[in-house]
């Protein structure tokens, strides 16, 4: 490591408050404070600090943003202060972080035959345009005229009516995850639909 952030290094980069929680390596702590006042570089220091003053793996650091965008800048600080590569392979987005560990668990056979699911850890995660090729697919398909019914409805209740009636767009949406679990769907073809996953962990 060609930096060594210390006490002193803290201290010294860091307000007397930042210093004190970016010191702080026991316990949980909360740090909070107000937008523009540090905490992603009170947060930065402190894992540089766990890293280079205390030993701790920084592959057993788990860091969590809410974008891409910040989880990259803050491993570009941290590599800038340490002046050396760091494998944060744990710093990302809730998304990015929640996937690889259910990949993770679904390489293990035995979690997988627990939880009772079809899935592996191949999956792959649908996006909007993936969402709507599927919609299309269904509207090919023998259920094509129920769809067709449930998007009627929907629209005669948009246009008429100041109050939309959502029961049909309710309808829709479980056509749509049915047609997931069945005939050429998401288990058989492993993809995991990003609303999907709140569904399959309800039911």
């Amino acid at each position: 490591m060609a930096n060594i952030v210390d006490n002193e290094i803290l201290e010294r980069e860091l307000n007397s408050k930042q210093a004190e929680a970016a010191k702080n390596t026991e316990g949980a702590m909360l740090i909070l404070a107000g937008a523009g006042s540090g905490k992603t570089r009170t947060i930065t220091y402190k894992i540089a600090h766990l890293v280079s003053g205390c030993g701790i793996d920084p592959r057993r650091i788990l860091a969590v943003t809410f974008t891409n965008k910040a989880a990259r800048e803050m491993k570009e600080r941290i590599q800038k202060i340490l002046d050396a590569k760091v494998q944060l392979e744990w710093m990302g987005t809730f998304h990015s972080v929640c996937v690889k560990i259910l990949r993770l668990c679904l390489s293990k056979s035995q979690i997988v035959s627990a939880l009772g699911w079809k899935l592996n850890n191949h999956f792959v995660i649908y996006d909007d345009d993936d969402q709507k090729r599927v919609i299309k697919e269904i509207l090919k398909d023998d259920l094509g005229e129920v769809v067709y019914t449930l998007l009627q409805d929907a629209l005669i209740s948009v246009n008429n009516t100041e109050t939309v009636n959502v029961e049909p767009l309710i309808a829709m949406e479980g056509v749509y995850h049915e047609y997931l679990l069945n005939g050429v769907n998401l288990i058989t073809i492993n993809n995991l639909d990003a609303d999907y996953r709140l569904y399959f962990n309800e039911s």
